[in-house]
């Protein structure tokens, strides 16, 4: 007895049906795993991991920017890369308004940021954070006269007590103004360092590589067309199962009559 040689066009479409899943399989796998990761990420602290290699982060174009100034603040030095914040090479956070200006005071050291003034104590932290109310004028420069912070805003002048809750008008009080400079070559290159190996986190890595935006535009083209390939196995396969199911009573009536 000899078999019945299926049409062309099904095994065409058999045929492109092996390849498309060979190929989509790599993909599939690649969704699974990275999937799985982006369910975990607090648990597997993904958020928490940073990616120091030097190609990835060429990849993503992270190069860390030039620290060209600072301010002086007796025995320290206060710096900020892009919106953060460094006391001497301590990162004190992300997410900071622009520093304009730093100076010791006291046993601490007082910032004038874009939204207010941050006080630290001499290890880096923070004792204290004032936020300039809304509708005033911000901050323009910080200085210091016999020990007590000195701010400039919207024209005026005004002096603290030292423990920064009262604030005087004062018009002659000569002021030490905070003044940029250049940091120490070794502190510039230790807080590039340090930035450039906290801006990469293992969930962006893995997201990008879930939703192909570690290739560009060119990955999330990619990925839609595996979408569609997907749908297409989908559809193909179903096609095939219904066109066996319903092939397979015909062939087997025909094979009891040629027995008799």
């Amino acid at each position: 007895m000899r078999h019945k040689k299926k049409p062309r066009f099904i095994q065409k479409i058999v045929q492109a049906h092996r390849i498309v899943g060979m190929v989509s399989a790599v993909f599939v796998l690649l969704l699974a795993v990275t999937g799985m990761l982006l369910n975990h990420t607090d648990a597997l602290g993904l958020d928490r991991r940073y990616v120091q290699s030097r190609a990835m982060l060429w990849w993503y174009g992270l190069a860390a920017p030039d620290v060209s100034h600072g301010y002086p603040a007796g025995d320290a030095w206060v710096t900020q890369v892009e919106d953060s914040l460094y006391y001497n090479t301590r990162p004190l956070g992300r997410h900071y308004a622009p520093l304009l200006g730093a100076i010791d005071v006291h046993d601490g050291v007082a910032l004038a940021l874009a939204d207010g003034i941050l006080l630290l104590d001499r290890q880096g932290n923070t004792i204290e954070e004032l936020r300039a109310p809304q509708g005033q004028a911000a901050v323009s420069a910080i200085g210091a006269s016999n020990g007590r912070v000195v701010v400039q805003r919207g024209g005026q002048r005004l002096i603290a007590d030292p423990a920064l809750l009262t604030w005087t008008r004062v018009t002659h009080q000569r002021v030490r103004w905070a003044t940029a400079a250049a940091p120490p070559a070794a502190l510039r290159q230790a807080i590039r360092q340090d930035f450039q190996n906290h801006r990469l986190n293992a969930e962006r890595v893995v997201r990008d590589l879930h939703n192909g935006r570690i290739l560009g535009p060119g990955g999330v083209l990619l990925m839609d067309m595996m979408a569609l390939a997907f749908i297409a196995m989908a559809l193909s396969g179903a096609w095939m199962w219904w066109q066996r199911r319903n092939g397979q009573p015909a062939q087997a009536k025909k094979a009891g009559k040629s027995a008799h």
